[in-house]
């Protein structure tokens, strides 16, 4: 590689091979980043799901197929949410749509999941909006969690206790 100088404002003088190694670092870095926020979303059991700004499912995570028995497939790409039944659609549009339209915590709803199955499941979703850095709505992210869930190690059913939030 050529060592050619160039200058900055200041008058220093960068070499372009500096440039090109200082570019690797930061490539590398992010790309350690992405592995390690991948890792972390691969070990949450809440399913997790982004929805862009139009309204679309942008994707979907392992748990939230499991949940609901539908595949990447079926959601990715879907305007509304084939597990939420219609009533809960509605009666919850109001509420998710004040709370994304503040800055701050996230929306919390009580919601009844529909399996693919017909299996009713009493869920909590969390919706936050994702913004740029000019503020501008990018999507939305979102968890679920069963508000009943089974002990793993084969112990006692447990009800999560989460408060309703006020509407």
């Amino acid at each position: 590689m050529r060592n050619r100088s160039i200058g900055n404002e200041r008058g220093h003088r960068l070499a372009e091979d500096d440039l090109a190694k200082r570019g690797a670092v930061e490539y590398l870095a992010a790309r350690r980043a992405a592995r390690h926020a991948s890792a972390i979303i691969s070990v949450i059991q809440d399913g997790l799901l982004t929805v862009d700004e139009h309204g679309r499912i942008a994707d979907v995570n392992v748990p939230l197929c499991t949940m609901s028995g539908f595949t990447r497939a079926e959601l990715i790409g879907r305007r509304r949410f084939p597990f939420l039944p219609d009533a809960d659609a509605k009666a919850n549009a109001a509420v998710i749509r004040t709370a994304l339209n503040q800055d701050d915590l996230p929306a919390a709803v009580r919601i009844t999941l529909v399996r693919t199955t017909g299996e009713r499941v009493p869920m909590m979703l969390w919706l936050a909006a994702l913004r740029n850095s000019e503020g501008d709505l990018l999507g939305y992210v979102g968890a679920l969690r069963e508000l009943v869930v089974a002990d793993p190690w084969g112990g006692s059913v447990g009800v999560f206790d989460v408060a309703k939030p006020a509407a």
